[in-house]
């Protein structure tokens, strides 16, 4: 399996060549999507997800820009595996040039997690559960996850 890297506006993808997996990830220099990519944006997500999950979206949002750490960091804004090829390694093999180039650079790592599962999966590549919260107006549980870089080795 082939890790592809690639840049798109603000975020660096990484995905696996066949395609079953794939990791987002915002730079510390990008850290946030540009207002005028989300209203570009915005006619084709309000067809496809309707107004109110939108506004779902917007709260999540906003809780979650408030509890972001204030150092320097790379985010792990999404990583997915195809249900059949996950458990193998995949997920883990797109974090790595990441994360190495975080320990490289002296910067940390955050994410967010709705899934308890995930929190060991993320512990497992160094990550700590820095905060638990609950999205107003019903949202999800999240848990905040921080990764500090390693040393040298």
């Amino acid at each position: 399996m082939a890790v592809i890297s690639r840049t798109i506006p603000e975020r660096e993808v990484l995905t696996t060549e066949p395609s079953v997996a794939m990791a987002i990830w915002a730079s510390p220099d990008r850290p946030r999507i540009a207002s005028w990519h989300l209203l570009a944006a915005l006619p084709s997500l309000l067809r496809w997800y309707g107004p109110a999950a939108m506004r779902r979206s917007a709260v999540v949002a906003a809780v979650l820009d408030r509890q972001r750490p204030s150092e320097r960091h790379w985010y792990l804004g999404g990583l997915g595996t195809d249900p059949d090829h996950q458990r193998r390694g995949i997920g883990s093999a797109l974090m790595r040039p990441v994360l190495a180039r975080c320990d490289a650079e002296r910067t940390g790592a955050y994410l967010e997690t709705q899934s308890e599962e995930n929190v060991g999966f993320y512990e497992r590549r160094g990550f700590e559960v820095t905060a638990e919260l609950d999205v107003p107006g019903g949202g999800p549980h999240m848990w905040l996850m921080w990764r500090a870089p390693r040393p040298p080795a």
